[in-house]
């Protein structure tokens, strides 16, 4: 999905997750990025700071994968998991995001969490209507099933 959507090359996703967020924090925190990694390279020419940021704004990673989630954990403010439900959530995102935070000294996370909800009147016909997993995280899962979220 990377590659064919955002045009960014899918090797070495945690390293390049890794160097992204350093830069980015350097951007946000500071106003500028001077940074030169393996999988990147972020140089400001100029002041880009957010005006009136202050603090800089909240990073939110998208990460389920547990390496991902070590990394959202050590560098950034929380996750944004797309979607988890609360087993996903208690189980596996949670107290792996929370562990890392902690090792690196941070703060504990706090993330945004997506659910899927139906409001109806008859269950049985919204399960038998709804998909295995919805079709714009096919593939995008590595951690587990839909259904057990």
């Amino acid at each position: 999905m990377t590659e064919s959507v955002f045009g960014v090359p899918y090797e070495r996703p945690i390293a390049r997750l890794r160097e992204f967020l350093v830069a980015l924090r350097s951007l946000l925190e500071t106003g500028g990025a001077e940074f030169t990694g393996e999988t990147l390279t972020a140089r400001t020419s100029m002041p880009a700071a957010v005006p009136g940021a202050d603090p800089a704004p909240q990073v939110l990673v998208a990460a389920t994968a547990p390496q991902a989630l070590r990394v959202t954990g050590e560098l950034a403010d929380g996750p944004l998991p797309l979607p988890a439900g609360p087993l996903t959530l208690g189980e596996h995102i949670v107290p792996e995001i929370t562990a890392a935070a902690e090792r690196a000294g941070r703060p504990a996370p706090r993330g945004v969490a997506f659910v899927a909800e139906v409001v109806t009147d008859d269950v049985a016909a919204a399960r038998e209507a709804a998909p295995a997993r919805p079709p714009s995280t096919t593939g995008c899962r590595p951690t587990g099933g839909w259904t057990r979220t």
